[in-house]
């Protein structure tokens, strides 16, 4: 796979660039979570907090 196939496969946008040669931003790929997973967790966690707050 491309840099770009596997960021997309990751739900990062288009303009996202990494650094670095090929195998660097393959590198922060695989490192990362992916956004659309972050943020269901994130929101998971705020909703969890605004409940135990009532």
């Amino acid at each position: 796979m491309t840099v770009r196939e596997t960021a997309r496969v990751m739900t990062f946008p288009d303009e996202w660039l990494g650094s670095g040669p090929r195998g660097e931003q393959m590198r922060q790929l695989g490192n990362a979570v992916p956004v659309v997973l972050g943020e269901f967790f994130a929101n998971a966690v705020a909703d969890a907090l605004s409940a135990a707050g009532h």
